[in-house]
């Protein structure tokens, strides 16, 4: 442990614009409460990986979504422009082990990791990157969420389950536009589901129309009827929308 405040100086002492990757939490079990990120912070890690290392299949990103999900408020505490929790890499349209997820599952990991504020980074051959997994790798929507300048990270809104709802507060568009981003999630159903989600459960004040962009398919829903998000997901998929509306 001592190596990464020592690593960090080094770095610093460089002059060099360097961003620093820590292994640190991940050495330290899984009781992320346990963890003084404010140490990491300080010996100037950029980003860490805090817990196991993925490996392609769904049921390794399902065990790393209910890690964040637990531990969803001390890792956002730790969170924020310059530090973040690392989920571990992107698997979208990556053919290790000659297993790659389905389309599906992709889009799932790619809109948790967003919302998470995780960083995006992959581990593929990029010549070999299938053109619909490659649409998921490039859709700036998506991206911007997990860029967003707030850089506020987001949390499970739902006990975990077999259907979850996510959410992500992002910076405003204007001084009077509030924005969220929501990810509907079938994690564990065999078949598509209906899930739902109200605004007012993710920050929207009461009464207020509330307009709605889905991500993915990047075309605007416009104004929610009844104020009420409702979509049928796929299994092992996700809906993932930006909520806004005036204050």
């Amino acid at each position: 442990v001592k190596g990464y405040p020592a690593m960090g100086k080094a770095l610093a002492k460089s002059g060099r614009n360097i961003t620093y990757s820590c292994s640190w939490p991940a050495y330290l079990g899984d009781n992320e409460t346990a963890k003084d990120f404010g140490a990491m912070v300080d010996a100037g890690c950029n980003l860490w990986r805090n817990w196991d290392d993925i490996d392609n299949s769904w049921d390794s990103i399902v065990s790393i979504m209910d890690h964040w999900g637990d531990y969803g408020p001390t890792l956002q505490k730790a969170s924020g422009p310059g530090h973040w929790n690392d989920m571990d890499m992107i698997l979208v349209g990556d053919d290790h082990y000659g297993k790659m997820l389905s389309i599906d599952e992709a889009k799932s990991q790619f809109a948790i990791w967003s919302i998470c504020a995780s960083p995006l980074i992959m581990s593929n051959d990029l010549r070999t990157v299938p053109d619909e997994y490659r649409k998921i790798l490039l859709n700036k929507d998506v991206i911007a969420v997990n860029q967003d300048p707030l850089g506020k990270q987001g949390l499970r809104l739902t006990k975990k389950g077999e259907h979850e709802v996510w959410y992500r507060e992002l910076s405003p568009l204007a001084s009077n536009v509030s924005r969220v981003a929501v990810a509907l999630l079938n994690k564990l159903g065999n078949s598509t589901a209906t899930l739902f989600v109200t605004p007012t459960d993710v920050g929207a004040p009461a009464g207020k129309s509330v307009e709605a962009m889905d991500l993915f398919a990047q075309v605007p829903l416009g104004v929610l009827p009844d104020n009420f998000l409702e979509a049928n997901v796929p299994a092992h998929g996700v809906v993932m929308v930006e909520l806004a509306w005036q204050n």
